[in-house]
């Protein structure tokens, strides 16, 4: 049973350590959700780490799989000011390459880079759940197309993580609406409220398939940019037998916080 656990995280810079004092008492749920993540991954001492993380901006619209693979990650937070956390992954080229080879024979494209650094989309969540570990991590970001077919990669992906002798943890990095206060990233918009609504709703009662329903510009709109990771991992636990639990959803600073984890039968 190589895929051994899978959760849902954000990834917010607000959840740095360097700066979530500033709004501790509106992040405590998700960061004591995030100890738990961290708490049971430990105990599960897994192989290999598989991210899921949204593009930052200059790929957003890339239409292929972009696996970010060097020899190792480098966690840098430079940008928001914290210029201490450097941690270093090491990376799964080998778990890379079969993935790789499996979505190229299903006519699926996909393209390598082979920066060290990881922008906080994968950088915040494995600062969370993976640091102090000896697990390997592969990051990989989902392209900007239809929903049900980054569903259907999923299976495929699934395959390989399923061949595979190693024990794999999958983790979708998904921050959610950004429009859900006067003052949050993006205007106000009601549309994100709903949609986030429905989301808790959905993960909670197992309703894979009411994701699918969400358009590309909904997603647009309300800035929910880890829609797409979470379709990628129901994906690849569609075939798998597996329990949601909800562990925590907050919004107070304007942007749709969930954690949940999958645990696998």
């Amino acid at each position: 049973m190589p895929i051994i656990y899978s959760a849902i995280v954000p990834h917010s810079p607000i959840f740095l350590p360097s700066l979530r004092q500033t709004a501790q008492e509106k992040v405590a749920s998700t960061i004591h959700a995030f100890t738990e993540i961290h708490a049971r991954i430990t105990e599960l001492n897994p192989d290999t780490i598989f991210v899921v993380a949204p593009h930052d901006e200059s790929k957003k619209r890339e239409e292929q799989y972009t696996f970010h693979v060097p020899e190792h990650y480098v966690v840098d937070f430079s940008e928001f000011g914290d210029i201490v956390t450097k941690t270093e992954y090491d990376s799964d080229i080998v778990l890379a390459n079969q993935i790789k080879d499996k979505l190229t024979q299903e006519g699926i494209g996909v393209t390598y880079v082979s920066d060290e650094k990881l922008d906080y989309s994968a950088g915040v969540p494995l600062e969370h759940i993976a640091k102090g570990l000896h697990a390997k991590v592969l990051v990989i970001h989902p392209p900007s197309k239809d929903l049900a077919l980054i569903f259907s990669d999923g299976s495929q992906i699934q395959k390989i993580l399923q061949e595979s002798q190693k024990r794999i943890v999958c983790i979708a990095s998904a921050d959610l609406s950004h429009c859900l206060i006067e003052d949050a990233p993006l205007a106000f918009n009601q549309s994100g409220v709903a949609l986030d609504a429905n989301i808790v709703q959905w993960i909670s009662t197992k309703r894979t398939k009411n994701f699918l329903t969400i358009s590309l510009q909904l997603i647009e709109e309300v800035g929910a940019c880890g829609i797409p990771s979470i379709v990628l991992l129901l994906g690849i636990l569609k075939h798998i037998k597996h329990t949601p639990t909800l562990l925590s959803y907050e919004d107070a600073v304007g942007v749709g916080h969930a954690v949940a984890e999958y645990t696998i039968s």
